[in-house]
């Protein structure tokens, strides 16, 4: 009885200290807006939320979606690149950036195939190419398989949502204490940015590329008001979400997957080579994010795979 005692008083010591000494409110919207929100800004009311997303450039649309707790600046390099030849479209999906949570706390594969279904339909865009990475390149595959009609085809880097789930996650990362129940509760209102850090070390293969700049995007939209509780809300509905079969995705395919990916490792892959139409691209060297990590080696392998469609194809 005494143990029990002890490990409550010792627990309830920890929130105090937690909330002395990490505990960090969130950023107001208006703040964030006025730092990240460039004059190529756009908002756009989808349900409840003023979804940021940019548009650029003109011709073939393509559509890149970011992946858990990043932004769309994780593709600035890509587009930069892309809108001389295409009109680029980025978006921060529900929960992050600055867009923000959801009212009904939401962040089910559903519930992202929904929004991306509502966000075209309100910019009027259809007949996509549709790219993502990470979590936005799940959203993306996932919404070809329910919507195939919509999509001429697909670009996905270290993708989620591959049948083969068993692997290991790195240790003392956002996503593996997200998952602890007593340590979410938490993680919703302390200091994120030991964390931040932390993550990008363990998504990153090259530690250089980790610049002052990238940690501090990433922990000021981690302190959006309502983003660390998004954050572990999605990581916890995870397991609710439907496993799909890849090979009924018969829409063109270009994989690309950092040999080193440490968050989804390269195993992950044989789990979309039943696809009947995908080719993919292992980068040596590289970690999670081969659009910022050989941003130019992956945007022109992007660029060649677009172009052997066929602009027949793609009319």
């Amino acid at each position: 009885m005494k143990k029990i005692l002890f490990s409550i008083l010792g627990i309830v010591v920890l929130i105090i200290l937690l909330r002395l000494f990490v505990w960090k409110p969130a950023l107001p919207i208006d703040y964030l807006k006025g730092k990240y929100a460039q004059d190529d800004s756009r908002w756009v009311q989808i349900d409840d939320l003023e979804v940021h997303y940019k548009d650029e450039g003109s011709g073939t649309p393509i559509v890149l979606i970011h992946g858990t707790g990043a932004s769309l600046q994780t593709f600035d390099s890509w587009t930069d690149t892309l809108k001389k030849y295409y009109r680029v479209i980025r978006m921060d999906i529900p929960g992050f950036g600055l867009t923000g949570p959801n009212r009904e706390e939401d962040y089910s594969m559903v519930a992202y195939v929904k929004f991306i279904d509502h966000f075209l339909q309100k910019i009027q865009v259809a007949h996509v190419i549709l790219g993502g990475n990470s979590l936005g390149g799940e959203i993306a595959w996932k919404y070809a398989y329910y919507h195939p009609q919509n999509v001429q085809a697909l670009i996905l880097l270290d993708p989620a949502g591959s049948p083969i789930q068993k692997y290991d996650m790195p240790l003392f990362s956002a996503f593996t204490l997200a998952k602890i129940p007593v340590l979410s509760s938490l993680f919703t209102n302390v200091n994120p940015k030991p964390l931040v850090e932390k993550t990008l070390k363990q998504a990153y293969e090259k530690d250089e590329l980790i610049t002052p700049d990238k940690v501090q995007l990433y922990y000021d939209m981690s302190l959006r008001d309502g983003n660390r509780r998004a954050f572990v809300q999605r990581v916890q509905q995870v397991a609710n979400d439907s496993i799909l079969d890849p090979s009924k995705v018969l829409i063109p395919t270009m994989i690309m997957w950092g040999k080193q990916d440490a968050v989804l490792p390269l195993i992950q892959l044989d789990g979309f080579k039943k696809m009947k139409h995908m080719r993919y691209l292992i980068y040596d060297g590289v970690g999670h994010t081969p659009q910022d990590e050989v941003s130019i080696q992956s945007v022109h392998d992007a660029i060649n795979f677009i172009r052997e469609l066929g602009e027949k194809e793609l009319s």
